[in-house]
């Protein structure tokens, strides 16, 4: 792998970036470097539009590729990251657009799911449903979230998305479940692990060959935690803020209201009853 790749990363540690980042930034470059005929640091326009084609991707992995090899030439070519000058010369990438993602579906479990799940699955599973479904925890959160960060009154997450610390109000189901905990990370002490992907994976598999729920997995429980904010009548501010989103734009994703609600809305309208005497 080229050492810029490798100094790429450290800089990234440096400046406090998230290891899922920095992981996910070496991936996607090492990927890069092994397809390019001269290794990603002399890649030209023309390569790097193949490598974002690639037939079999979709469209957000095609975007992520482009998020990080972006990332990357920028960091190369900023003056202030070299010694004499920019360390590349210039810009494979200048004026390339990012991929369009279509905008995705809230994706909750039902009703009917999260009541089996809550009922039947065992640990490490029912804990991380509960902090998902009750805190809006993530995969990543989940793994590694620590007894003493959560109270009576908070639930703080301190290693959230990009490696930032927030916080979001306990509920009473969570507070009701990890409250007689030891002080240590959660789901270690019911038998989990501190990888979110390992979780995710291995809660998938179980929820659906035990549990007989194909496709349902652990982040669709955090949809559930928005989509019951929105129910119970919480604006898209504070579900924004709840899910600890940086932009709406990402909320609007988890909070849009389903077809039978609209056709309910649409059902209730009375255009007599508006019309003026």
């Amino acid at each position: 792998m080229s050492d810029l790749i490798l100094a790429h990363c450290a800089s990234l540690r440096a400046g406090g970036l998230s290891r899922r980042t920095v992981e996910a930034r070496e991936d996607w470059l090492r990927r890069a470097d092994r397809v390019m005929p001269f290794g990603v640091v002399e890649a030209d326009r023309t390569e790097l539009e193949l490598f974002l084609g690639t037939d079999d991707w979709a469209p957000a992995t095609r975007s992520k590729a482009f998020y990080h090899l972006r990332s990357f030439y920028l960091w190369g070519c900023d003056p202030a990251n070299g010694t004499d000058g920019p360390i590349l010369e210039d810009d494979p990438m200048e004026g390339m657009r990012r991929p369009r993602v279509p905008k995705g579906e809230p994706n909750p479990v039902s009703d009917e799911e999260l009541r089996i799940v809550l009922e039947q699955a065992r640990e490490p599973y029912l804990t991380a449903v509960i902090l998902a479904v009750g805190a809006g925890l993530r995969c990543s959160e989940l793994a590694v979230q620590r007894r003493e960060d959560v109270s009576e009154e908070f639930v703080r997450v301190r290693f959230g998305k990009g490696g930032k610390s927030a916080s979001v109000p306990t509920s009473a189901a969570v507070w009701e479940h990890v409250r007689d905990f030891p002080r240590g990370r959660l789901l270690e002490h019911v038998g989990g692990i501190a990888d979110g992907r390992k979780l995710s994976a291995r809660a998938s598999i179980y929820f659906a060959r035990t549990l007989k729920l194909p496709g349902v997995s652990l982040h669709r429980f955090r949809h559930k935690f928005a989509d019951l904010l929105r129910i119970g009548g919480a604006d898209i501010a504070t579900i924004s803020r709840c899910l600890r989103h940086q932009h709406l734009s990402s909320t609007q994703v988890y909070a849009r209201a389903t077809e039978a609600e609209c056709r309910f809305a649409v059902s209730t309208l009375r255009l007599r009853d508006q019309t003026p005497n």
